[in-house]
């Protein structure tokens, strides 16, 4: 290694950032596959590798975290940002993983971030779906991560408020039929069964009767299908649209981006995941209002240790004490 090289590694390490001493090689043309690439950058390791995550990307890439104020696009910007996400001490531990269908490009999973010194304990919770092109190089990535203060059913009872007296929006008379597994599921309810305002029950038919729901603007999972049903009709209002943009299609799981429009216009979306049919496991992340997100960006950066979300509502109007408690 040259000494200009060397020097640069040992002051990037000194700065905390990880920079990789050689550009790795791009995956060849066996490992294109959407579900390989997942596999070869996010599942095989849980330690990534920013080097190596740019190099399977194209160089038009757009990289979509919701927690930011905009999207990242070029590869070089990618690297440098996952540079600054992905520091010493910290892993992306891959949870659940959405294989893509027959003849999709799509494939995402669930994740949480953890700390080398505190292994299976968990930290910043998210989820990422992951586009590539006919090459099998990244073409585009959304992800979201939990809010660390939680708004809970506050945010049922704003929709509400915004919804009360207007007309359910429906597109025509809802058709029920068989589903063919989680991706088909996903693609019934959001572009059939909601539009034709379907009740709640609908989608509570598809789903098992332990299933856990992490709805993560909640501090607790919803257990079980009547809690799941009961937390669905609080969000069953007039003038809402429920618009499916992105879904894998695989049969397992599902990892999908979606939007709600309240009068015509986006009132929030977000990216979410289904695991089983019938439905076993949710995770829904709604975007934040507010970017970049604070909090999710600090602890997106620093050392992913679990915080108390008790700590964080006691202090959530005091921002040095909120920072404090993620540095520790």
């Amino acid at each position: 290694m040259k000494l200009a090289q060397l020097a640069a590694c040992l002051l990037a390490a000194g700065a905390g950032a990880w920079i990789a001493p050689s550009a790795p090689r791009r995956l060849h043309a066996a490992r294109a596959h959407v579900d390989d690439v997942v596999e070869a950058l996010f599942v095989e390791s849980s330690v990534v590798d920013p080097a190596q995550v740019a190099a399977a990307c194209a160089e038009d890439i757009v990289w979509d975290d919701r927690c930011r104020r905009k999207p990242v696009r070029g590869r070089r910007a990618v690297e440098r940002m996952l540079q600054s996400k992905f520091r010493r001490g910290g892993k992306l531990v891959v949870e659940r993983v959405a294989e893509a269908g027959e003849g999709s490009r799509l494939a995402g999973f669930a994740w949480r971030r953890e700390a080398d010194d505190l292994p299976g304990v968990g930290g910043l919770r998210g989820v990422t779906l992951v586009e590539c092109d006919e090459n099998g190089d990244l073409k585009s990535v959304v992800e979201s991560s939990e809010p660390l203060l939680k708004p809970g059913k506050l945010t049922a009872d704003l929709f509400a408020k915004v919804c009360a007296g207007l007309p359910k929006i429906t597109s025509g008379e809802h058709v029920p039929r068989a589903v063919a597994g989680c991706g088909d599921l996903v693609a019934y309810i959001w572009r059939e069964a909601y539009p034709a305002g379907a009740p709640p029950a609908v989608f509570a038919e598809h789903c098992g009767e332990g299933i856990i729901y992490e709805d993560l603007n909640y501090r607790e999972p919803f257990l079980g299908k009547p809690a799941v049903e009961a937390m669905v009709e609080e969000y069953d209002l007039g003038g809402v649209e429920w618009i499916l943009t992105q879904a894998t299609t695989g049969a397992r799981s599902c990892a999908f981006t979606w939007q709600i429009k309240l009068k015509g216009e986006v009132a929030a979306d977000g990216v979410s995941f289904y695991d089983g049919y019938p439905v076993q496991y949710i995770r829904d992340i709604p975007s934040p209002l507010v970017k970049p997100a604070p909090l999710q960006f600090l602890a997106a950066r620093l050392r992913p240790k679990p915080v108390s979300y008790t700590h964080l509502r006691a202090h959530e109007t005091r921002g040095n004490l909120v920072c404090r408690l993620l540095l520790e």
